[in-house]
């Protein structure tokens, strides 16, 4: 019965982008899976959460301030530009990043190509906002859950992380997402590990592209 079900849950997914609502529910309730129907229309579509991901569809730059090695020392600062499209019907929100940072090496400061890809999306199961990240900066895939407040335009991340760099695994942390006005939205990152003023990370001011 599991199968029966997980199989039905992908069958409509996939049928959605191709056929039309009103087809998709013929076919569920003559098969006798009218409480599916209804499951799927309340956890599987878009709704207003997701409209919300339209705000940052276009192209943006970006500025990192990133400080490596702590609060007291100077900050490393990347530029990117950054490129968001809606996918999958508008459920998904997909970011890809390219840009370079400044690195220094034996005394020596060295421009290094990044980039990055990402999605972001709304779960309505979870009623959490949900996001992971991977780029060329390591291996790892990085995850995290968040809820807005009131207004929808601060977005509050938990995750954990590990650092290769340093060795710690599981590290916990916090990304406040803002959106700041119409052309602007900000993006920090904070250690929990670490004292309150000293915990930190980075920050991402990205303006629209004009």
């Amino acid at each position: 019965m599991r199968f029966r079900t997980l199989a039905c849950g992908f069958a409509l997914g996939a049928a959605t982008s191709l056929v039309s609502t009103e087809v998709v529910t013929q076919v569920v309730e003559k098969d006798g899976g009218g409480d599916l129907m209804q499951k799927w229309k309340q956890f599987a579509l878009p709704g207003e959460y997701h409209e919300r991901f339209e705000h940052y569809a276009g192209k943006w730059d970006a500025t990192f301030t990133m400080w490596m090695e702590g609060p007291d020392k100077p900050p490393v600062i990347s530029k990117t530009r950054v490129s968001n499209k809606l996918v999958f019907g508008g459920r998904f929100l997909e970011t890809r990043m390219r840009g370079t940072t400044q690195i220094e090496f034996n005394g020596e400061k060295i421009e290094v190509p990044i980039e990055g890809i990402g999605f972001r999306g709304y779960d309505n199961f979870k009623k959490k906002y949900v996001q992971f990240w991977i780029d060329n900066g390591g291996t790892g895939i990085y995850y995290s859950e968040g809820t807005s407040d009131e207004s929808g335009k601060v977005v509050t991340y938990f995750a954990t992380v590990d650092e290769w760099q340093s060795g710690e695994r599981d590290k916990p942390c916090k990304m406040v997402e803002t959106i700041v006005d119409e052309d602007t939205v900000t993006l920090v990152m904070y250690d929990l590990t670490m004292p309150p003023g000293k915990d930190r990370v980075f920050e991402e001011r990205s303006t629209r592209r004009k």
